[in-house]
């Protein structure tokens, strides 16, 4: 099953339905059924596996790392709910279930679709037309690009 391959650093807060629920009820979107069944299991676990890359428009290849995986907990710190109450700006249409630890989402994308692509936002580039960069088609593709941070790659 999607996510069985992790090891954690921190463990899990598995989502209930009602929380699933409540976020999907706040973003008037509906959560994608692999995202749904992964954050059933591991939302809120920081994953030792958590290394990835993708293309870029202003860097070719961009390293990036997950460092926890949000959960749907609406009182926590690390929940999707706070980041969209507390992040100013954030773009319309796209849902934070990942941060990288320095402020960095990667989101469920429902900018051109009902059925979400899974992009990365860079908070850094806020407002920038290069603030958000598309990573793969479906959140399972991105779980299944996931590996463990190599030091180098974490320099760029």
């Amino acid at each position: 099953m999607i996510g069985d391959q992790f090891s954690w650093f921190f463990e899990p807060s598995p989502a209930t339905t009602e929380e699933i629920a409540a976020v999907e009820a706040a973003t008037g979107h509906r959560l994608p059924d692999d995202y749904r069944a992964f954050a059933q299991r591991f939302a809120g676990g920081w994953p030792n596996e958590g290394g990835f890359s993708f293309s870029d428009q202003k860097i070719s290849t961009f390293h990036a790392c997950v460092g926890v995986f949000l959960n749907l907990k609406a009182t926590d710190e690390y929940s999707i709910l706070r980041v969209l109450e507390s992040t100013e700006a954030f773009p319309h249409a796209l849902i934070p279930v990942a941060e990288d630890g320095g402020g960095n989402h990667v989101c469920l994308d429902y900018r051109q679709s009902p059925d979400p692509t899974i992009s990365f936002w860079h908070h850094g580039r806020r407002g920038f037309t290069d603030e958000v960069s598309h990573i793969c088609e479906t959140f399972t593709a991105f779980v299944d690009m996931l590996h463990e941070p190599m030091d180098d790659a974490l320099e760029d």
